[in-house]
């Protein structure tokens, strides 16, 4: 799994791109917030009304007016010709995923299994990618594929009315009627869901823990002792969560705040006032 090294900027304020499995920032938060980004140095033109953006191992995608824009690790492969009106986007360790023109399109890494899609897969509203699986929620509930792992083999059967999914390294969770439910690899309590955490506002999982946002408060378990010892205390009105490998970021009316490891900078959040861009 890449280390955090990719950055994009706005004017003259860098922008690092988080190691993250799953989305990072919604949309929600993001439109009206940015209005142009420049691209790295290595590609040319900027990045337009961007709303939404997804980083994985060692890649970046983001959707925009033009469609959809990814850099970094070329392993990724070509984005396909037939992303028309892109809406969601979600990257894995070296694959990516989005929906269009109510289809869901994966690529990435020459692996036929990670990135076939089910071909009979109605209206889907979200789509997320995670170590070497993705995950989607249709109108026949939720689907997963992939190259093995935990979240094929214990996915939930008894889902009522899902309407979210996230996906980590090896374990996954899902929003339904009845509230957050995680499955997968367990070895650190990542999928034990704590109580009283019902229907968080968002969640994200990463490499061995999760993290959710509910009732203006933040809850995080499973490895790292830097999940609760680090939970920073200055965020206002938490509106979204990313969880990277080793690290977390949150997203709230203000700004962005990070915590957990940091040998590459990942939590040095660069100056982002998002006050200063509107």
């Amino acid at each position: 799994m890449g280390q955090d090294k990719q950055r994009c900027c706005l004017g003259e304020r860098p922008v690092r791109s988080t190691e993250v499995l799953t989305r990072i920032f919604s949309a929600a938060a993001l439109t009206g917030i940015i209005g142009a980004v420049l691209l790295p140095a290595d590609h040319s033109g900027i990045l337009r009304q961007p709303v939404a953006i997804a980083a994985g191992g060692n890649h970046t995608c983001v959707i925009d007016n033009d469609g959809v824009k990814c850099w970094g690790d070329e392993a990724i492969g070509e984005i396909p010709d037939d992303l028309g009106n892109p809406i969601a986007i979600s990257t894995g360790n070296d694959h990516a995923c989005a929906i269009s023109d109510n289809k869901v399109h994966c690529w990435g890494a020459d692996d036929s299994i990670k990135t076939k899609v089910h071909e009979d897969l109605i209206n889907p509203i979200d789509v997320a990618a995670g170590g070497d699986q993705s995950c989607v929620i249709d109108d026949n509930g939720l689907r997963c594929w992939g190259t093995g792992g935990s979240v094929l083999k214990d996915m939930p059967v008894d889902l009522v009315n899902p309407s979210a999914v996230a996906v980590g390294f090896d374990h996954a969770c899902v929003m339904d009627q009845a509230g957050l439910q995680c499955w997968g690899n367990n070895p650190f309590g990542q999928t034990d869901v704590p109580g009283g955490l019902s229907r968080p506002i968002a969640f994200a999982a990463g490499n061995a823990h999760t993290c959710a946002v509910v009732e203006n408060d933040i809850r995080c378990w499973g490895l790292g002792d830097f999940l609760k010892t680090q939970l920073p205390t200055n965020f206002s009105s938490p509106l979204d969560i990313a969880v990277g490998y080793d690290h977390v970021c949150v997203l709230d009316d203000t700004s962005v705040h990070c915590w957990g490891y940091n040998l590459d900078g990942q939590t040095d959040v660069p100056g982002l006032d998002l006050l200063d861009w509107l």
